[in-house]
């Protein structure tokens, strides 16, 4: 560049970065976005992945590491359902706790576990609205898995049957460890 040059603007004129000048019509400027597609990609799939093992047909039941299953000899494999967990201190339903067993255990006068009821209440009308929406293999079927330490008594189970009971969940699988 010579003494008397001026230095040449950037792209888009104006010295404003990120904009680019279009020609013509008054000069206007449009946005440029530089968005990494990879990135997005990469995270669609790893998105896909994890919805496809969650909806797997295959029912995986978890069980809480202070919960001991009863043993039993029973063939029977596991079915998609709602799990209902109950250890020494706490009831809890797909992994969220509703209840806390010492309360369930003080409850006297009623049978029905007012935090258990409200959220199988609100999984009942899920499956029924999505059943109603027309999606397959959503209907309500009333289906239940609780899973209990051995040890827990029997008062608390019964309590914990008959607010499913009362909700619509009649079919209720005990989960059991396979003896030998």
């Amino acid at each position: 560049m010579g003494a008397g040059a001026a230095p040449m603007p950037e792209a888009g004129g104006g010295g404003k970065k990120g904009f680019l000048k279009r020609g013509g019509h008054g000069g206007k400027r449009m946005a440029v976005s530089d968005l990494p597609l990879t990135p997005l990609v990469d995270f669609m799939v790893v998105l896909v992945i994890f919805l496809i093992q969650s909806f797997s047909a295959d029912p995986t039941l978890s069980v809480p590491s202070d919960v001991t299953l009863p043993q039993s000899v029973s063939e029977k494999g596991l079915k998609a359902a709602v799990a209902v967990a109950v250890s020494s201190q706490v009831l809890t339903v797909e992994g969220y706790p509703v209840a806390n067993i010492s309360d369930v255990s003080a409850m006297k006068d009623s049978l029905v576990i007012p935090g258990l009821k409200d959220i199988l209440d609100k999984k009942r009308a899920q499956s029924e609205s999505w059943s109603a929406a027309g999606i397959e293999g959503a209907e309500f079927k009333g289906e239940i898995i609780i899973t209990s330490d051995k040890e827990i008594p029997f008062d608390i189970l019964m309590k914990i049957m008959a607010t499913c009971g009362e909700v619509g969940y009649g079919n209720i699988s005990l989960a059991v460890q396979k003896k030998g």
